[in-house]
């Protein structure tokens, strides 16, 4: 009786093994040989008014390929641009974007892909720096006579984009109307262009006792 009941464990201890053995395999054969490369798209850096350095890196086990990496990016969320095939340092790559406009939002992905399929990394945004106003540089009177003077003045910075207009506003020292008008100030426009050594000339003519000071307008922004 005894030798019956330790046979009938023996089998059942036997069976149970096998089913955990069988299982233990199954999961085992359930991993595959390699695994899918994960692509990570980075912070932007570098961020002026036209230009961005974006970047991102490819993350692969020992026995997968690294893909071939490149970038999306636009001004909207379709991401239009494709990069060219970058080349990655240990799966890093990042590229230099230019000729962007100022205080405007892109998008961008990190992609890849053997020819086969492609991958993407999540989509992120940045934000161009805006236009400022215009910075002036120096000014300086380059010759005068009783009722007139030749003045010359400079742009120190342009705020990011073209000038379309600058001149000298002129006043009376005792804050008197300028002659002929109610005006406190008027102002005088430059024609001509920038010299060789970066001022713009103005002949400034009718003046008594008057006070100086040089402008420049950017779009709709004045200095």
């Amino acid at each position: 009786m005894n030798h019956s009941l330790n046979l009938n464990m023996f089998h059942r201890l036997y069976f149970a093994f096998m089913a955990v053995l069988t299982l233990m395999c199954s999961c085992s054969s359930d991993r595959p040989d390699s695994l899918e490369p994960h692509l990570q798209t980075l912070q932007a850096t570098d961020i002026t008014r036209t230009e961005a350095t974006i970047s991102g890196m490819c993350q692969t086990d020992k026995a997968t390929q690294m893909p071939q990496l490149w970038f999306r990016y636009g001004a909207d969320e379709s991401m239009s641009e494709r990069s060219d095939v970058l080349d990655n340092v240990d799966g890093s790559v990042s590229m230099r974007l230019r000729n962007l406009t100022a205080g405007t939002t892109y998008y961008y992905m990190l992609q890849g892909g053997n020819g086969t399929a492609v991958l993407s990394g999540e989509p992120l945004s940045f934000t161009t720096l805006p236009n400022l106003q215009p910075t002036m540089g120096e000014v300086k009177v380059l010759s005068s006579s009783p009722m007139s003077v030749i003045v010359g003045y400079s742009i120190a910075d342009d705020g990011g984009d073209d000038i379309t207009e600058s001149g000298c506003r002129v006043a009376r020292q005792d804050g008197a109307d300028m002659d002929g008008g109610s005006e406190k100030q008027i102002t005088i426009m430059q024609t001509g262009s920038v010299g060789a050594d970066g001022f713009f000339r103005l002949r400034i003519g009718n003046l008594q006792k008057h006070y100086i000071r040089h402008h420049a307008v950017r779009k709709k922004q004045e200095r």
